[in-house]
């Protein structure tokens, strides 16, 4: 799933190589855009669910 996300440009996968070894995800302007969309969705759950 989080590849899929990545390849369609909605996060950014950052490595980081020392120990620990870390992966963050961000979300790219693409992905901030959603935003609104899952704001509406969370409030017609609210009411309709």
């Amino acid at each position: 799933m989080l590849d899929n996300l990545e390849n369609s440009a909605f996060i950014e996968n950052r490595k980081e190589f020392e120990s620990p070894v870390a992966s963050y995800y961000t979300l790219t302007e693409k992905g901030d855009a959603l935003c609104p969309v899952f704001e509406s969705l969370d409030v017609w759950g609210e009411d309709w669910l």
